[in-house]
């Protein structure tokens, strides 16, 4: 049984998904091939550095995805990036990070509202 799981596991189709995430959360979330605005998201993210904002890709299947656009539907965005977190590292995912900076370190202090000098 388990050799069908892994098979099927296997053949699950998964999608280019992008968005920003910063101190408070992730802003914005969607399939990159419906996204225009990658330079401008890009852009957003290295004008708000203060904030840690950093402009991300990942591959991710339809299940995952639910999972984070949830979270974002109920307005729930730093839960989003929390789950969105737990998604990579369970399932050893690379991450594309760019937003100008260590976008590295930042990634891995958000959520955390307590770092953005605005509240």
């Amino acid at each position: 049984m388990t050799k069908l799981v892994d098979k099927f596991k296997d053949q699950t189709c998964s999608r280019t998904f992008c968005g920003v995430a910063d101190a408070h959360g992730i802003e914005s979330f969607m399939p990159k091939e419906a996204n225009t605005h990658a330079g401008l998201m890009q852009l957003r993210a290295t004008t708000n550095r203060q904030r840690h904002a950093v402009y991300f890709e990942l591959e991710l299947d339809e299940a995952n995805a639910e999972i984070v656009e949830e979270q974002m539907q109920n307005g729930n965005c730093a839960k989003a990036l929390l789950e969105l977190k737990v998604i990579v590292d369970e399932e050893e995912l690379p991450v594309r990070l760019a937003g100008g900076g260590d976008v590295a370190a930042s990634f891995n202090l958000i959520p955390n509202s307590d770092l953005d000098p605005w509240g």
